[in-house]
């Protein structure tokens, strides 16, 4: 789900939310953050005591990407891969994916963890 964070405030009383990436696409300044919603039909009933503790780490995680702290950001994606059911892995392996690229990379002081897509 794209939405800005005032957006999802109202959700995030009644679910747990996720931000997954923040987007722009070329030749453009607007940004776009996509969001996760986790029910609890993505919750193993193992998992459930600890949701806290994950929803927590994947939050840091985020954080860190935006600081390029990839060495934390690989270390939890390793913690992470598996919970909600698997259903955010694909997320998970992406970034991991591009952190491997991004490692390689000067990046500028101004960089915010915004992905740029390529035009198709």
């Amino acid at each position: 789900m794209f939405a800005s964070e005032s957006d999802i405030a109202e959700l995030k009383n009644k679910y747990t939310i996720l931000e997954l990436d923040t987007l722009r696409f070329p030749d453009s300044n607007v940004t776009q953050t996509a969001w996760c919603v986790i029910s609890t039909d993505n919750v193993t009933l193992q998992d459930l005591p600890v949701m806290d503790r994950y929803q927590e780490l994947h939050n840091n995680m985020m954080r860190n990407y935006k600081l390029k702290n990839w060495e934390y950001c690989e270390d939890a994606i390793g913690h992470l891969l598996g919970r909600w059911k698997g259903d955010l892995d694909s997320f998970y392996n992406e970034i991991a994916n591009r952190l491997k690229t991004l490692k390689e990379q000067e990046l500028s002081d101004e960089w915010d963890g915004t992905y740029c897509r390529q035009a198709q």
